[in-house]
């Protein structure tokens, strides 16, 4: 493709929406599948890959901060999916 330079940006910011959308169009699929979040979904997987993991590691690993993290564990604790030690 060739783009001029004035174009690159609006380029950049359609493939974005792109993105993102298929991102939107993944975490619904997965909620109604598992009737979870797939945020709380993805750090399932965490937890899964490493147990002992705390929550600023967990943060980390998601690029999330770390009281929104400690949100999404407490829900999944509350529910049962989750145990804190």
């Amino acid at each position: 493709m060739n783009t001029s330079p004035l174009n690159l940006p609006l380029e950049v910011l359609q493939q974005f929406r792109i993105i993102y959308g298929t991102m939107r169009q993944y975490f619904r699929a997965i909620e109604q599948c598992c009737g979870v979040p797939g945020s709380q979904m993805w750090i399932l997987q965490e937890v899964e890959r490493t147990p002992a993991i705390g929550v600023n590691e967990l943060a980390r690993r998601l690029g999330i901060h770390q009281s929104t993290c400690s949100q999404l564990v407490e829900k999944l604790v509350t529910q049962g999916y989750l145990e804190k030690q």
